[in-house]
């Protein structure tokens, strides 16, 4: 294909370029589409771009929101990356709200397996660009210039792995290690089962059954609920999964919006044909609206089990409708067991995945549905869960090098299990002495997910202004925003005092935070 000049009346495109830094083939390819880009007249930005003396999460954060695309280049590695999901959400909220920009084009570097959760929900229906060795990117850099100028993307390779595009809420196990982040597959070999997750299993041996499950970020709660759903689906139940995750800003901004679509993906889920258009609901009455068509048209059409997982339900911490939505979830709990409608509402389990305190999200707790049923809080990993975790990598650490690990990340489950998969995978830090001589610097193994909560922080201007005052040692005033930074999994308390969660976090956003 020949190369394409930018069209005199094409208006020049902002252009994002979402990648892994100091990883190849990643960092050649952006090289040269970035050079390529510049060339035709478009404005690029990519975070090398960023001055030593600037804000780099407020760059970060405008650059995307006023891209017309965010090109995100995929590997193997990448596709784990907390910074390139970050990104890839920061876009889609934005463009839930501002006509459809930035658009996204994902771009895989020599890289067909599956996207981990919950890339592929965003990212499975688009259609892809492919880079399988040097001689494609002068091809790829063509496409990308098409594609920005208002063609379509080239529709010759499938989805990988013969993926139709739709995302399974269990996902098949790939490897037999693969890089930590988001949500654990079912058969992930080196999962630590904690007691309390087999306590909530063994209730879903009886039916009508309400299961909470609490804890700060990157504790494991996403990948418990995984688990529950395929127990409760070897038990017969059929499984509707809510991530609210996957709803963007647009659709949290409008509570006719968000029932309507919540009520549809669970009748999709189900395969229960319905009928129901995107605005069906009328303007008032959504919560009677939807228990009735729930009762009426899954329940009582099913006559079976079903399971209804909803994750990440601090989403809707920012909503104007959240106790409505909560309190609806509270009173399908009580309909269990009230004679008109025991015999249909039994038929339906909750679970619900929370890193918030349930107060922020619904203040009656007459109404909650976060203090009934079995509710369970996950906690970070004890000395002898790093231990078992060590067992199942081979045994890279000594008893010492243990010690140095609690020491660093506190039991942190996805950093303790990130620093003994770079011990276990033979990367450029095999040593542990390296590791954790690196684990603080700006491209040391944790900076993809200590950037991100930099990220998330700059957005939130009073939680860092919180999460500084416990860093300084004066302590929390506000127990709100305390309430928010421990959902964040930032700090905790600890003998009666409000601390960072880990030795990591106390020295790395001393360091960083301080400057902004």
């Amino acid at each position: 294909m020949a190369n394409i000049a930018l069209n005199p009346r094409q208006q020049p495109s902002r252009i994002f370029l979402s990648y892994k830094r100091n990883a190849e083939p990643d960092e050649s390819v952006v090289r040269t589409i970035l050079k390529g880009l510049l060339e035709a007249s478009h404005s690029v930005f990519v975070d090398r771009m960023i001055k030593a003396s600037e804000m780099w999460a407020e760059r970060i954060e405008r650059e995307v929101r006023q891209a017309d695309w965010l090109i995100v280049f995929l590997t193997e590695s990448s596709s784990h990356s907390e910074m390139v999901k970050g990104e890839i959400e920061i876009a889609r909220n934005q463009a839930s709200t501002s006509g459809g920009r930035p658009r996204i084009v994902p771009v895989r570097l020599s890289f067909e397996g599956r996207l981990p959760y919950p890339l592929n929900a965003y990212l499975d229906s688009i259609q892809y660009a492919m880079w399988g060795g040097p001689n494609d990117t002068e091809r790829l850099l063509d496409e990308l210039k098409s594609v920005i100028g208002g063609s379509a993307m080239p529709t010759s390779s499938p989805l990988p792995n013969g993926s139709d595009g739709e995302c399974s809420s269990i996902p098949a196990y790939a490897a037999d290690l693969v890089p930590p982040g988001g949500v654990l597959d079912v058969e992930d070999p080196i999962y630590i089962v904690r007691k309390s997750e087999r306590k909530a299993i063994s209730l879903l041996d009886h039916p009508g059954q309400t299961i909470v499950i609490k804890g700060p970020r990157q504790t494991g709660k996403s990948s418990l609920l995984n688990r529950l759903a395929l127990a409760a689906m070897r038990r017969g139940r059929k499984l509707a999964l809510l991530d609210l995750q996957l709803f963007d800003e647009g659709t949290r901004k409008n509570p006719q919006e968000f029932f309507s679509h919540a009520l549809r993906l669970i009748c999709d889920s189900l395969g229960i044909q319905h009928g129901l258009s995107e605005s069906f609901l009328h303007e008032r009455g959504y919560t009677y609206q939807c228990t009735t068509l729930m009762q009426d048209l899954v329940l009582s059409q099913l006559r079976t089990p079903v399971l209804l997982a909803i994750d990440e339900a601090d989403r809707l911490l920012a909503t104007n409708f959240r106790q409505d939505f909560f309190g609806m979830l509270r009173h399908w709990h009580e309909l269990r067991a009230k004679l008109a409608s025991r015999e249909i509402w039994r038929n339906l389990d909750l679970a619900l995945v929370t890193a918030t305190e349930p107060y922020l999200l619904i203040d009656d707790k007459d109404r909650s549905p976060f203090n009934v049923g079995y509710v369970m809080r996950l906690e970070d990993f004890s000395a002898a869960e790093i231990s078992e975790l060590n067992r199942l990598h081979r045994s890279p650490l000594t008893d010492g090098g243990l010690t140095r690990v609690m020491e660093l990340f506190g039991g942190h489950p996805y950093l303790t299990r990130r620093a003994f998969y770079e011990l276990a995978s033979g990367g450029p830090r095999t040593s542990p002495d390296e590791l954790l001589a690196q684990s603080l610097e700006d491209e040391g193994p944790f900076r993809d997910h200590l950037r991100r909560h930099c990220l998330n922080l700059v957005r939130h201007p009073q939680l860092t202004s919180t999460f500084l005052s416990v860093l300084q040692g004066v302590g929390v005033v506000d127990e709100v925003n305390f309430d928010r930074i421990e959902g964040a999994g930032l700090v905790k308390r600890e003998n009666g005092r409000v601390v960072p969660r880990c030795h990591l976090y106390a020295e790395y956003f001393k360091r960083h935070l301080q400057l902004s």
